[in-house]
């Protein structure tokens, strides 16, 4: 909040514009969230509705257009999206200064090399949590639970930055029957997925 106080004091008005497509009840909760956060710390939420109908077309005309809004400081595409819309080519539309979640390619590939700039959100505050129980990374193994593009494949990579050897267990391990294997070996479990087994192999 005291930082979005001194821009405003500098004349910058920090807005971030929510496109969302559809009435998913997920997504509904999650926009109402992002609404009261920002009012909170003073950032202006916009929201834009589209019908499940929308066209690809309409959508990347509408994300061109925030792009060159000079008033608009950041773009998320709210998921899911219906079956016939290419999300992540819309998310790679989006422009990297605007891209509130981090995950255009430009600022995933910083994340690559280890200089993340607008990383992605959660993944980065995954490794702010890990960093604020004191736990030494170094050489700890680690255990990540999902392989999204958002949340399982950025914090992967920024675990293996920080020297920790990381194992990804995604559908096919579950699949293959070796997820509690994996689980019971773990010095740092991340769970980016709700898997009724796990909460099993925590008791």
């Amino acid at each position: 909040a005291e930082e979005i106080k001194r821009l405003k004091e500098k004349g910058v008005s920090p807005s971030l514009s929510s496109i969302q497509v559809g009435e998913d009840p997920g997504t509904k909760v999650y926009v109402r969230s992002q609404k009261k956060s920002c009012e909170k710390i003073g950032i202006e939420y916009n929201l834009y509705q589209f019908k499940e109908d929308v066209s690809q077309k309409e959508l990347e005309d509408f994300i061109k257009h925030l792009n060159e809004d000079k008033k608009v400081s950041g773009i998320i595409l709210q998921m899911p999206l219906p079956s016939h819309i290419d999300g992540r080519g819309l998310q790679r539309m989006i422009s990297s200064q605007k891209d509130a979640e981090g995950i255009s390619p430009a600022n995933m590939g910083m994340v690559v090399y280890a200089r993340p700039i607008l990383g992605p959100c959660t993944a980065m505050a995954v490794m702010e949590l890990i960093k604020s129980t004191g736990v030494k990374l170094y050489g700890k193994e680690a255990v990540m639970v999902g392989h999204s593009d958002i949340v399982g494949k950025p914090t992967t990579l920024l675990l293996l930055d920080k020297f920790v050897t990381t194992s990804v267990c995604h559908i096919a391990t579950g699949e293959r029957g070796t997820l509690p294997e994996y689980v019971r070996k773990a010095e740092i479990l991340i769970v980016a997925r709700a898997l009724p087994i796990l909460s099993q192999l925590l008791e």
